[in-house]
């Protein structure tokens, strides 16, 4: 019930009047993965609930929680582009080593939604940290990387201030090509140029991943049946994370011949 309740309030704050998402984390100690990640594995279209874990910690789940989101907010205040792996966790007492999820068992954990952690010379670090959220079919699932939620949290702000802004409450509006000597007046062409310097700004962060081409794909009309309303629709890709790393080792060996042992 509590996350449900959680859910509805989180997705209300997604609306296009409020701005202000919100990400809920619920601490999880459970040391069986099937058992820690059966409500996470049931709730698929959830992407405003998570979990914090520490299997087999003995640590109350709100502390576990508490402990990570700490390390996880300073983070993402500081720094929202970059994800949490290997941040240490210290104020936490891990769980024995053969409570651990394995590398399948943490791959499958978060197959389930579930966020995941290692254990690292005795001390937590935080590894994956995803919603819940995963819909059928939707393969890699769009809002389930935290990291990626708080980056598209960073790009609506920094856009919306834009326009918010009190040249833009109520200038005058007038189609591309006006001529005009108020300064005041804006236009489409001047609704899309406002946005350059923030995409630029966003990529200078690595929260987008090409200023010019969201750039060159945003538009801006009049709306045509309200004099009173531009529409302005700018694409953009979120960057990505180093989360997988795929390596591939490559050697030979030299084998030098040596003259002297060679028949004549």
């Amino acid at each position: 019930d509590t996350l449900d309740a959680l859910q509805t309030a989180g997705e209300g704050r997604w609306g296009e009047l409020v701005k202000m998402r919100f990400v809920a984390f619920t601490g999880n100690t459970g040391a069986a993965r099937a058992t820690a990640t059966a409500t996470s594995a049931a709730r698929r279209d959830d992407r405003i609930n998570a979990y914090l874990v520490a299997p087999g910690a003995d640590a109350l789940p709100f502390v576990v929680a508490a402990a990570q989101l700490a390390k996880i907010a300073r983070v993402a205040n500081s720094s929202p582009a970059v994800g949490y792996g290997a941040i240490p966790v210290k104020s936490i007492v891990p769980g024995a080593d053969s409570l651990q999820w394995d590398h399948g068992a943490r791959n499958t954990a978060k197959g389930e939604g579930c966020s995941t952690v290692v254990v690292v010379d005795d001390v937590l670090q935080i590894n994956d940290v995803v919603t819940f959220y995963r819909p059928t079919g939707e393969e890699p699932p769009a809002y389930r990387e935290v990291v990626q939620i708080i980056k598209l949290m960073n790009a609506i702000y920094n856009v919306n201030l834009v326009y918010s802004a009190r040249e833009w409450a109520a200038a005058p509006l007038l189609p591309d090509g006006a001529i005009t000597t108020l300064a005041q007046a804006r236009t489409p062409r001047s609704a899309k140029a406002a946005i350059l310097p923030t995409l630029m700004g966003l990529e200078a962060d690595a929260i987008i991943t090409s200023a010019v081409a969201a750039f060159k794909a945003t538009t801006a009309t009049i709306d045509g049946s309200n004099p009173d309303r531009v529409n302005i629709d700018v694409p953009f890709q979120v960057s990505g994370n180093t989360v997988v790393k795929a390596i591939t080792m490559r050697w030979g060996f030299n084998f030098r011949r040596n003259a002297a042992f060679i028949d004549a």
